[in-house]
C-alpha cells in the first residue's frame, strides 16, 4: 500500500506475485521475501513504487527458504526464522 501519512488513507495498492514474508527499504526501492508457488518457494524481489515488482530482478533464497531481510546501506541480509 501507498499511504497518505497526513490523512492516513490508502493512496494505491499493488498486488505481490506471491506471499510477502518480509520487506526492507533499500535506497528508494523495497526488497521483499516472497513465497511463490504451491511449495512457498522463497525469492527476494525488488519493488519500485513507480513500476511495481520486477519480473527479472528475482533472487532464489538458499534451498528456497528465508524469512527476514535487513539492509545496512551497502548489503542486503537474509536470515532464517528457525
Amino acid at each position: 500500500y501507498a499511504i497518505d501519512t497526513e490523512a492516513w488513507r490508502v493512496l494505491e495498492e499493488k498486488e505481490a506475485p506471491g506471499i510477502p514474508w518480509a520487506a526492507v527499504s533499500t535506497n528508494g526501492t523495497l526488497r521483499f521475501t516472497i513465497g511463490e508457488g504451491p511449495y512457498d518457494d522463497r525469492y527476494i524481489r525488488r519493488f519500485n513504487p513507480e513500476s511495481g515488482f520486477s519480473e527479472t530482478d528475482r533472487i532464489a533464497c538458499p534451498e528456497f527458504t528465508g524469512s527476514y531481510l535487513s539492509y545496512d546501506g551497502d548489503h542486503l541480509y537474509l536470515s532464517q526464522w528457525y
